[in-house]
């Protein structure tokens, strides 16, 4: 199998994975609400909307959207930095939190029973690989390779 036929089987690889059930709630917590909500209960509670769009790589106009929403449904609060009334610091509230903890367990309960089905030696290596390839993508990211 050469290259770019290994490519294009990753790429169908991927596509069907991330379409499955188990991974949707992934697919939900990476970007968007998910993220954030994310970002905040497990990286950076009081972060600010600059760094929300920067870290979850999402543009700053639907990170706004995005809070609004979110804190409509009260799952956060935003307030004005105090030195700085231009930016806005956003913060967890308990219902935010526990939304976030409960779908952060709940994809961590699928995961591990989907590393069980495969076994160990299995997940170990799946683990490794796929830690390489997300190395080597940052690595081409930053030199702009194309």
């Amino acid at each position: 199998m050469n290259t770019a036929h290994r490519a294009e089987v990753l790429i169908q690889l991927i596509a069907e994975a991330m379409h499955r059930s188990i991974y949707q709630g992934a697919l939900e917590l990476s970007r968007g609400e998910g993220g954030i909500l994310m970002y905040l209960c497990f990286v950076h509670d009081g972060a600010t909307s600059g760094e929300l769009s920067e870290q979850l790589a999402v543009g700053s106009g639907r990170i706004a959207n995005a809070l609004k929403v979110l804190e409509g449904k009260g799952m956060i609060v935003r307030r004005c930095a105090e030195r700085d009334r231009r930016r806005v610091i956003v913060n967890l509230t308990d219902e935010g939190r526990r939304f976030a903890c409960g779908r952060r367990l709940e994809l961590g309960q699928k995961t591990e029973r989907l590393l069980s089905e495969m076994g160990e030696p299995d997940a170990s290596d799946f683990l490794r690989l796929l830690e390489r390839a997300v190395l080597l993508a940052k690595r081409l990211e930053r030199s702009d390779w194309e």
